[in-house]
């Protein structure tokens, strides 16, 4: 998960990742927190509307024991002013390391620069070095924040003016010569609509993507329709780890 509080006054100091642990019974919990402030001006007005204390980030969870959790904390937009960076969260990425039934698997979580094309580009660049060093099967997904570069519209869009025209980022994941997209350019471009996962009342694009290494055994894949529990739609993603080895 992405954007999941642990204490934060928008959603009542409810530690999200522990509520959904207990409530899914997945009982092993790897939290990647990334934006730790005690108070956020935002929005802007009316005041009483404002985030407030905020404690967020990302998790993982996991019926299987987790050995491993390693959080790497993205830098923040250069381009904007020192006031503006303190109150802004960290984008990142979680490697996480579970014992499954045969051996050991890797999970990275995913949190992509959503705003600066500059900064999304450096940030899926450490990323790509990340995942090229991980030897154990892989699983990368998240929120990358970048369509992919051969969808039919790439913006500006109807409902913002968010422009991914120039975006370089998905293109340079790609390269990752271990990794594929659980979604084929393929079947992405034989039904564009069924795969769009953002925003969640209105989807007209994907910004949400994983990739696997050949371990697993991709048995079928599906973006979730869950109204506006979140501002993306989930995925689901069936696999099994028996390769044939």
């Amino acid at each position: 998960m992405q954007e999941v509080d642990f204490g934060s006054k928008r959603s009542h100091f409810i530690d999200q990742a522990d509520w959904l642990a207990r409530a899914t019974r997945l009982g092993h919990i790897a939290k990647a927190i990334t934006w730790d402030r005690a108070y956020v001006p935002y929005p802007y007005w009316p005041i009483h509307h404002h985030f407030g204390r905020v404690l967020s980030g990302g998790a993982v969870l996991s019926r299987f024991p987790i050995l491993k959790n390693e959080v790497v904390l993205l830098p923040k937009p250069d381009s904007k002013s020192w006031l503006y960076r303190y109150f802004y969260l960290h984008r990142f990425f979680q490697t996480v390391e579970i014992e499954l039934t045969r051996g050991v698997g890797s999970f990275v979580n995913v949190h992509l620069e959503a705003f600066f094309a500059e900064n999304r580009l450096l940030h899926a660049e450490l990323l790509k070095k990340k995942a090229e060093s991980i030897r154990t099967p892989l699983l990368m997904a998240g929120d990358f924040n970048a369509p992919p570069s051969y969808a039919s519209s790439r913006g500006p869009y109807t409902d913002s003016s968010d422009d991914y025209r120039s975006d370089k980022s998905f293109d340079l994941l790609s390269q990752i010569a271990s990794l594929t997209n659980v979604v084929t350019k393929e079947a992405y471009l034989r039904d564009e609509v069924r795969n769009w996962t953002f925003p969640s009342n209105n989807p007209n694009r994907r910004l949400d993507h994983a990739y696997v290494t050949r371990e697993w055994n991709l048995l079928e894949t599906h973006v979730l329709s869950t109204g506006e529990a979140s501002d993306h739609l989930p995925l689901m993603i069936i696999f099994s780890a028996d390769s044939g080895k």
